[in-house]
């Protein structure tokens, strides 16, 4: 990767694209698609500032721009809908403007078609697109993470089927569309290779087990070199825990237990 500065990334594929683009006539096709991207993206970043979360990068990849946060750990379903759901409701925002004010040219034609693709596409219940990550918040506070899990798995691999299946009909009239193949692919891809260093889903779960049931819970947050005696003088007679410790970054370094902070204090 290439770094810009202490938050930007550029995947150096982007400028054989770029170059490409721009010798065949389609650099403003390309540019426009990326500014769109990013505006969506950033849209998710204010509503993860607004919601106290800490950004870490944005990366730009050859077919798309991806923000990275800190702590995507969000306790309320309200507050994880705001989330996941900022990007595509400034796409479709952003679409209607257009067609309010009547702004016709063919840059403002192609960047209403942008985002009212961008907006179609990421609110499909297919993971990890935002409509899927949406669907699977929802279901996960109505069943467990696992559930949720395999019902969007089980979705995800309908959608894109479904997707797959009309393409190939579609293809015999107008010929293979490339970009809807390669967006296949993509996603296809994610749905089983998308791996996060915990499970945010389960540490909710986990969390609010007993808050669920009992209206109780509690999370503890430390500082990675905190002494497990004065954690431990933290927790409450009637309430479950979870201890996170958290380094100079504010990035997450360990999830902990009650049992396991006990036992450490016992050896």
């Amino acid at each position: 990767m290439i770094k810009l500065g202490q938050y930007i990334r550029i995947n150096p594929l982007v400028i054989p694209l770029f170059l490409i683009c721009f010798n065949t006539g389609q650099g403003k096709i390309l540019l426009i698609s990326y500014i769109t991207i990013l505006l969506h993206e950033i849209a998710h970043l204010v509503a993860a500032c607004f919601l106290g979360l800490r950004s870490d990068t944005i990366t730009f990849h050859p077919f798309g721009v991806n923000l990275q946060l800190k702590n995507k750990i969000v306790f309320k379903l309200s507050d994880e809908i705001i989330l996941y759901g900022a990007g595509p409701a400034f796409n479709i925002i952003c679409a209607c403007a257009i067609s309010f004010f009547k702004l016709h040219s063919n840059i403002w034609d192609y960047f209403y078609t942008c985002n009212v693709v961008l907006f179609v596409i990421n609110i499909l219940p297919i993971l990890p697109l935002d409509g899927g990550i949406i669907v699977k918040k929802v279901l996960t506070h109505i069943f467990d993470f696992r559930i949720a899990q395999n019902i969007l798995l089980f979705l995800s691999v309908i959608f894109i089927l479904t997707i797959f299946s009309v393409e190939i009909i579609s293809s015999y009239n107008s010929g293979i569309n490339y970009s809807v193949i390669m967006m296949l692919f993509f996603l296809i891809g994610n749905i089983f290779t998308q791996r996060e260093k915990y499970n945010i889903d389960f540490i909710n779960e986990l969390m609010f087990y007993q808050k669920k049931k009992y209206g109780k819970g509690e999370i503890i947050i430390v500082s990675e070199n905190s002494d497990y005696k004065t954690v431990a003088k933290r927790f409450k007679k009637n309430n479950y825990s979870i201890i996170m410790t958290i380094n100079e970054d504010g990035e997450i370094s360990k999830i902990l237990t009650e049992t396991q902070i006990i036992n450490q204090l016992l050896e």
